[in-house]
């Protein structure tokens, strides 16, 4: 807590898919440097394609944040090359300032859209289904996970067993969109004050980030910053 009434600032950037000739994460630098944060997640997608020289590309420009940065794999970043530059976060956790942030690898999903990791993770991902469920379970501290793909393209009732009291939100990439469900498909508990949020804005072809500030009274604010908006085509 800084003393200001904010318990934690977290900013999320997403499917930057850098080229050669494409860099959406140049122009964030030095309004991300400015912000008073706690953590940078990338939810994946970070470059276009497979290849080393756009993997360095990609770590230089992070490198640049002075902010701590975690990187999860997507779609289009997955292997030992996503590994050799970002290392694993899959299956990991970090408490910061009495919250549980948890990181999901949901690149064994591909490039598919008409389902979200909620729906698949207990038949295809057994290991990190029942990690976890441990956590949400188990630690008695509000968590907030993030992943490359939804936790729902569409609400579905399989992903009920994931919702717990401890969940506050979900952050995702991937689709491109604004895609926004709150928790049971109707108006948000109590204790799910934010709802679920996937691609809480439009990342096609933005230069953009989402600052998400969680007040200290649990409170959860998404402040969208756009840098530099689209001006040609994806």
């Amino acid at each position: 807590m800084d003393g200001n009434g904010i318990a934690l600032r977290v900013a999320q950037i997403s499917d930057l898919h850098i080229k050669e000739h494409r860099n959406l994460l140049a122009p964030m630098i030095d309004t991300i440097n400015r912000e008073i944060l706690d953590l940078v997640v990338v939810t994946g997608d970070t470059v276009h394609f497979n290849d080393d020289k756009l993997y360095k590309i990609a770590a230089n420009t992070l490198n640049k944040i002075r902010h701590r940065v975690i990187v999860l794999p997507g779609d289009y970043d997955n292997g030992d090359l996503f590994r050799e530059y970002f290392g694993n976060c899959r299956m990991q956790s970090i408490n910061l300032n009495g919250y549980c942030l948890d990181f999901l690898d949901t690149s064994f999903m591909g490039h598919r859209f008409a389902v979200g990791w909620g729906d698949v993770l207990k038949s295809e991902d057994f290991e990190q289904y029942e990690w976890l469920k441990n956590q949400l379970d188990t630690v008695d501290k509000y968590h907030f996970i993030f992943s490359h793909h939804p936790f729902w393209v569409s609400a579905n009732k399989e992903g009920d067993e994931y919702l717990t009291d401890n969940l506050r939100a979900v952050y995702s990439g991937h689709v491109h969109e604004p895609i926004r469900f709150y928790f049971r498909y109707d108006k948000p508990r109590a204790h799910f004050v934010n709802g679920f949020t996937s691609t809480p804005m439009r990342f096609h072809g933005n230069a953009c980030y989402m600052l998400i500030v969680v007040k200290d009274n649990h409170e959860i604010v998404n402040i969208p910053r756009v840098v530099s908006a689209k001006r040609t085509a994806w």
